[in-house]
């Protein structure tokens, strides 16, 4: 035991009593700066705020002790007097504050603890003050008198067992928390304190006589583990936060995918005026953004307000009918979708296999598996217009509020689509009975001129006999008078005769004449009624030309298929239904030659009619896009261009006109006005690009976070969690790449791309883009080989765009590559120009190889293109599945380079690029 004693005895006397007391108060200090700092990280931490106020009380404490030690070591005051309660005070007060910081911190009722920490201390301190007047007293009436052994050490010892005992009853009955360590540290203490209470007293050393001896080496192991029980508190709470990060960035990541889902449903079903193409690409575009493999639409048939019809159902990646055709159903034979349709709410319903309703409509949608539903009202601008039903058949994942919400936004458009839809089928049915009422119209028409015209000729010919008649009569009438004069000397005795003979052929000349007149009248009637018609019938003739035009117009509007002017039309006709038309008609001959071109052309184009008429089709705009498209049609294909031309955009179709024979006999191109559709498409691609730099910020506060706690600057991370937040950082480098790519094809679309040349460090630029892509390379445990030449000239160019087409160059090979794979980036400068490169030399020639399974011969021409993957099956072996590639084509054309790819199926893809040192101009 001597060994012991004479540990004891190095820790009670000076300056071993001062090493003691510096120990517990640096592991003091340690409890107090571990709670501080998560305090201070985390606010609403309760833990660490007691565990902070425990440590700051506990230092103060060791400070008074530690003071009282150096003061008795200089011998300012007595020890044995003041030393021996206060040190057991203070160790009672120890105690209080450790259970009311590491036991009670979880009770429910704060009332409690606090109830507990202010009798403890008031109760403590109240018997200190009796016992420091006692001892000192007892201790003048007889100077050898030991404190231990001594009737108030036997207290004190007493209290702080019954202490450490209930403390280790309440940790090995609850058992949170680091309640091991904690009861490691308490049973260290009961040791001490029993190793002093049991401890014979005539053995101790005379220096032992006043001290707790036995409790300072427990403390001395006590305060170290109570510090490593704050410490593991501190790295789970770290723990948890750095969960709730990697939940932050998941959600960032499933509502930005769902927004471009919701992006591309809204352009499928704009890109339509279908029925039933809108209705189709709805469900299917619902399933998709949703994560659903069922989906249904049913809508209300018009002047129905009880019945649903079931026209379109969504199945697993496939496009079905309903089972037995268009189903119609009642809507109160199924009361979630009756109750959405009449409160205009959504319904969300959770997995119940058992409930009748939730199998009544997954057995209407075809599914025999249940699971949870939603079911989505459309609301029209008057009234409801039917449901989506939405399930995962199968599954048990619920759907959550950001699907309710993106369902309702994909709700309002898939609205307006139908609407859209009936609207231009009511205008096509109503543009089918126009045309027919025109066509009855111009039979009924027909049938009566020729009618008029028959009675016309009749009374013509009727008036023509009269005529005759009446010529007839005056002739005979004058002979008559001529007779009569020349007979009347030579017949006085037959005057009177020849008198009533006159009288009665004057009488019927009269007659004669009055009905000449009344034929006469009858005829002007007659041909006031001819003119009357033919008028009618011209008007309409124009009425029927007129709507023919309309007719044409809305057919050529709806189709931008090939203009070709019916040979049969008159010249007049012809021209008059050009000139009616809105849109511009330009027609040329087989030598691409111009021959007739209208008003609205003119006016559009800013050219006479007299300076068009003869000139090459090829030069009436002086646009290199519409030459190229001239030559097209000349070839015998169609195509279309955009013009700008004085401040507005003209959307041009050219196509052939072929002979009997096939040979293009004549070019047409319409020309139709689209600057308000211009000018929609920029606002939406500004809005794009706003929210792609709004996305910035989250995405950099997720990016600074991840790095802080990677530097280990709050505290150290297990390997496990660098793993998670190495995953974390990577996909929030491929967030913001996407980003990047997005912006930069909204400059494109808008033709704001632009390229500032300056020096740029080769080598500096791509060791930049591998950093940006290193957190990708490590997820996937990939190799990267480089081969860089040593002496790399400089390169005149756009250094962010040259970054950008390496990151994205990057991102594709490491996507591509397997688990394990390797990636070559190789880089080369080029004196001479090569036949099969269109780049001036000298140039940069750049490669970049993944170990893929390579592309398909066939697919090799889409690989940069754009809009194919978003209406097409991806393309096997190639990474990159969104717009990375055709930024990439476009900046490297923006510098005047080339970009292609090499691929063999099994081997893996290079994409290599070609980029001048010197730029002649910026794009």
């Amino acid at each position: 035991m001597s060994i012991f004693f004479d540990a004891v005895n190095l820790l009670t006397t000076p300056p071993g009593g001062l090493v003691y007391h510096l120990v517990v108060l640096f592991a003091i200090e340690a409890i107090l700066g571990i709670a501080l700092g998560q305090w201070q990280r985390d606010r609403q931490n309760k833990l660490a705020f007691r565990l902070a106020v425990a440590g700051g009380l506990l230092f103060l404490s060791r400070l008074v002790l530690m003071g009282i030690a150096l003061l008795s070591w200089q011998g300012v005051i007595t020890s044995v007097e003041v030393v021996p309660p206060l040190e057991r005070c203070l160790d009672t007060i120890t105690l209080i504050i450790l259970c009311w910081a590491f036991v009670l911190s979880d009770v429910g009722n704060d009332w409690i603890p606090r109830l507990f920490l202010a009798v403890g201390l008031i109760g403590t301190i109240a018997v200190y003050l009796a016992f420091a007047l006692l001892w000192s007293s007892d201790l003048a009436a007889d100077p050898t008198l030991a404190y231990n052994g001594y009737w108030q050490d036997i207290v004190w010892t007493l209290g702080q067992l019954a202490l450490l005992g209930l403390a280790g009853i309440l940790l090995l009955w609850r058992r949170t928390g680091q309640w091991g360590l904690l009861l490691t540290a308490f049973g260290a203490m009961s040791l001490g304190l029993l190793l002093h209470l049991f401890v014979p007293y005539t053995v101790l050393p005379t220096n032992l006589l006043y001290t707790a001896g036995w409790v300072r080496p427990a403390n001395l192991i006590a305060f170290p583990l109570l510090a490593i029980a704050v410490y593991r508190d501190v790295v789970r709470g770290l723990s948890r936060r750095t969960r709730t990060l990697e939940d932050i960035s998941q959600e960032s990541l499933t509502q930005i995918t769902g927004l471009l889902f919701l992006l591309e449903t809204s352009q499928r079903m704009s890109s339509s005026l279908d029925l039933r193409t809108v209705v189709n690409n709805a469900v299917r575009g619902v399933a998709r953004v949703l994560n659903s493999n069922l989906c249904g639409l049913a809508i209300l048939p018009e002047g129905q307000s009880e019945v649903l019809q079931l026209i379109s159902v969504y199945r697993g990646g496939r496009q079905a009918k309903p089972q037995a055709g268009e189903v119609h159903f009642p809507i109160g034979d199924y009361p979630a979708i009756d109750h959405a349709i009449r409160r205009r709410k959504q319904v969300i319903i959770e997995n119940s296999a058992d409930s009748p309703q939730v199998r009544g409509l997954y057995t209407l949608l075809g599914s025999e598996a249940t699971g949870p539903l939603l079911v989505q009202p459309l609301l029209g601008a008057k009234s409801p217009m039917g449901v989506i039903i939405v399930g995962n058949a199968g599954g048990r994942r619920p759907f959550s509020a950001t699907d309710g919400k993106l369902c309702q936004a994909l709700a309002k458009q898939i609205a307006i689509a139908l609407e859209n839809a009936r609207l231009y089928y009511n205008m096509e049915h109503k543009a089918e009975q126009l045309a027919l009422m025109l066509r009855q119209q111009e039979a009924d028409a027909t049938a009566q001129r020729s009618a008029l015209e028959a009675e016309l000729q009749q009374a013509q010919e009727d008036l023509e006999l009269f005529t005759q008649r009446l010529y007839e009569l005056e002739n005979r009438a004058r002979e008559s008078q001529t007779q009569v004069e020349q007979l009347t000397a030579q017949l006085h005795e037959e005057q009177s005769t020849h008198q009533q003979k006159q009288t009665l052929w004057k009488s019927d000349l009269q007659r004669i004449r009055e009905e000449a007149a009344r034929l006469t009248t009858h005829l002007v009637d007659l041909q006031q009624e001819h003119a009357a018609l033919k008028e009618r019938c011209d008007r309409l003739q124009r009425e029927k030309e007129a709507l023919e035009a309309q007719l044409q117009e809305m057919q050529e509007a709806m189709s931008a298929g090939v203009l070709a002017l019916p040979p049969q039309i008159e010249e007049r006709a012809g021209r008059t239904l050009l000139e009616s038309l809105p849109g511009g008609i330009v027609v040329a001959d087989a030598q691409g030659e111009i021959v007739l071109i209208n008003a609205a052309a003119e006016a559009m184009l800013s050219q006479t009619r007299e300076a068009a008429l003869g000139s090459p089709l090829a030069e009436l705009v002086p646009v290199a896009e519409w030459r190229e498209a001239v030559t097209t049609a000349q070839k015998g294909s169609s195509s279309g261009v955009n013009l700008p031309l004085e401040g507005r955009t003209v959307r041009a179709f050219l196509s052939p006109i072929l002979a009997d024979e096939g040979s293009v006999s004549g070019l047409t191109a319409l020309l139709i006005d689209v600057s308000s559709e211009e000018q929609h498409r920029q606002d939406k691609d500004a809005f794009i690009a706003s929210l792609a730099h709004e996305l910035r910020t989250p995405m950099t506060s997720i990016m600074g976070y991840t790095d802080l706690l990677m530097s280990d600057a709050v505290g150290l991370v297990g390997e496990m969690q660098r793993n998670f937040l190495q995953r974390v950082k990577a996909n929030v480098e491929r967030m913001e790449a996407m980003l990047n790519n997005l912006i930069g094809v909204t400059a494109i679309d808008t033709g704001q791309l632009q390229v500032e040349v300056e020096p740029v460090d080769v080598r500096q630029t791509i060791g930049d883009a591998i950093a940006g892509a290193q957190a990708q390379i490590e997820e996937k445990s990939l190799s990267l080989k480089v081969d860089l030449p040593e002496d790399l000239p400089t390169l005149y160019a756009d250094p962010e765009c040259v970054y950008q087409i390496m990151v994205n160059l990057l991102s594709n090979a490491c996507k591509a590559s397997p688990e394990g794979g390797e990636i070559r980036l190789s880089v080369q400068v080029r004196d001479e120009a090569e036949d099969d490169l269109d780049v001036a030399a000298p140039f940069l020639l750049v490669s970049v190889s993944d170990s893929g399974s390579g592309i398909a011969p066939e697919d090799l021409p889409r690989v940069f293109d754009r809009f194919y993957r978003a209406d097409h099956p991806l393309i096997a072996g190639l990474g990159e599945t969104g717009i990375g590639l055709a930024v990439v084509k476009a900046m490297v054309e923006a510098h005047q380079g080339r970009v292609w790819v090499e691929s063999k199926v099994g081997e893996g893809s290079t994409f290599s690029f070609a980029l001048p040192l010197t730029q002649r101009g910026a794009t």
